[in-house]
């Protein structure tokens, strides 16, 4: 930026790149003001490689003026991809950074701290209460001059109103250093082993820009040994749930927002097992699904010390579309997944639309498969997963069963059930349907287990029941499964915990 070319005395617009510093507060202030200059040199270093200027900067922050809104806007990147990096290598750990961008009109001065006009001075002000930490925030008045490639970084966030002159302003975020982006980037990387240039086409970023975000990934501890990728864990949700829910023993919730969730829920599931004292002759038992099968894929890469079980199901039900997923199916999985173990199960060669005919059924399998259930009940270490009532893909052969028994509606708009839970649905309030006459063609085509009996089980002895469940299609389901208090552990993720808090009361 030149100098000379400016005047001092009449309004000439400008692009105005706002920085302020969030430091935690135990931080101590004795090198604060050492650490506010190497935060200067390194924001003035980025800002000038895109011919910005540095305008004022004190402890909170600064300020820098740009005359090309494009060019702006790749300094912010530069600021924002490099900062992790820079500041590790400099053993500045405790602070992160809010950036906004504004375009508008001032009277520029060669002393810098003569420039004014209100636009100027709102940005100044605004920025710790539009910023958000680690990512770019920018007005409509930036994103309307930015090209179609920045543009398409940037999600709308919110609509303001400025105080004073009333002026509405669109505000937009861009936050590749969230823990979503970081996830999948790395995923991609290093478990689906996409390459670096393609990573750099899909995410409209240079390959330069990848490994600085695969970089940040590893200091955040997502990417551990540059191997396994891992969502981190959300404590202050898994507080307020336990606070609402107290028959709960543990809870993880893992930080995570994007189309992986069931992977990754399954995966830190896997990793809880790991960690419980499971014993060589101790029966676990598990229940069907897409969500436990990945889990069962997720042990299956490393068991830990898991060896030795016997493996029961918790219902016995018909072969499911996809046969990998039945009960039946997944204990056969295990088996051979889990060195040493024995597994146990049985299952129905298709529904029985005759109510009578499945009765009678029922009965006759009973005789030879009751140990089965017995061995469930009798387990101690129970893995489920959580399904939704008629969504397609969900728990898909459960749902793939209500609407050839015809079940659909009475369960969805009769019974109010929003989920089931090894095939055993419930509302809402966590009231359990399974028993309802209304739906005893259900009951007489699955051989399931008594929650209630599991229930008192669980009360009394040290039993371990986990449910693994995720997904802004399970939100409901989760509520009404924790409030039938059908298991005393949840793995879940930041958006299905966040809509627990916010829609149950203490």
């Amino acid at each position: 930026m030149q100098n000379n070319l400016f005047k001092t005395d009449k309004p000439q617009s400008f692009g105005f790149l706002t920085i302020g510093i969030c430091r935690k507060e135990e931080y101590g202030e004795k090198d604060n003001q050492q650490i506010s200059q190497i935060l200067e040199e390194f924001a003035s270093k980025h800002v000038e490689m895109y011919d910005g200027k540095k305008w004022d900067w004190s402890s909170e922050g600064g300020t820098f003026g740009f005359s090309d809104t494009i060019l702006m806007t790749r300094a912010a990147e530069e600021i924002l991809f490099n900062f992790d990096s820079e500041m590790c290598e400099k053993n500045v750990k405790e602070f992160s950074l809010m950036i906004c961008l504004h375009f508008g009109s001032c009277i520029w001065n060669e002393n810098t701290q003569l420039i004014h006009g209100s636009e100027y001075s709102w940005i100044v002000q605004a920025k710790n209460t539009i910023g958000v930490s680690n990512a770019i925030v920018i007005t409509s008045d930036v994103y309307q001059f930015i090209n179609q490639d920045q543009q398409k970084k940037f999600h709308f966030n919110k609509k303001i109103e400025r105080i004073g002159d009333g002026k509405r302003l669109n505000i937009y975020i861009y936050d590749p250093l969230s823990i979503s982006n970081l996830l999948n980037i790395a995923k991609k990387y290093y478990e689906k082993k996409e390459k670096l240039g393609r990573l750099s086409n899909e995410y409209n970023l240079t390959v330069n820009q990848i490994e600085l975000l695969l970089k940040t990934a590893e200091m955040k501890k997502i990417v551990i040994k540059e191997t396994r990728v891992e969502a981190p864990r959300k404590y202050y949700c898994e507080n307020e749930i336990k606070n609402k829910f107290n028959h709960l023993k543990k809870i993880k919730v893992i930080d995570y927002r994007g189309p992986y969730i069931q992977e990754e829920i399954a995966k830190a599931a896997a990793n809880e097992a790991r960690k419980l004292d499971i014993k060589e002759g101790d029966s676990i038992a598990i229940s069907c699904g897409t969500t436990v099968m990945e889990f069962a894929r997720n042990l299956e890469v490393n068991p830990g010390n898991i060896s030795g079980v016997k493996i029961y199901p918790l219902l016995i039900t018909m072969s499911a579309e996809m046969e990998e997923v039945s009960p039946a199916g997944i204990v056969s999985y295990l088996v051979k997944v889990l060195p040493y173990s024995k597994g146990y199960a049985a299952q129905f060669p298709k529904e029985e639309l005759n109510e009578i005919e499945a009765k009678k059924r029922k009965n006759d399998y009973l005789k030879y498969c009751d140990f089965l259930i017995k061995g469930a009940i009798g387990a101690k270490y129970l893995f489920t997963g959580i399904g939704q009532i008629g969504e397609e893909g969900v728990t898909h052969s459960f749902n793939r069963l209500i609407k050839k028994l015809k079940l659909l509606d009475v369960l969805k708009n009769d019974l109010n059930a929003v989920g089931e839970y090894c095939y055993q649905p419930f509302t809402i309030n966590g009231e359990l349907l399974i028993e309802k006459k209304e739906i005893d063609l259900l009951s007489s085509n699955i051989i399931y287990v008594d929650f209630k009996k599991l229930q008192e089980k669980m009360l009394k002895e040290k039993i371990e029941i986990f449910a693994i469940a995720g997904g802004k299609e399970k939100h409901k389901a989760t509520i009404g499964a924790l409030k039938a208090k059908l298991f005393n552990n949840l793995v879940t993720d930041i958006e299905t915990a966040e809509y627990i808090i916010n829609n149950t009361d203490n």
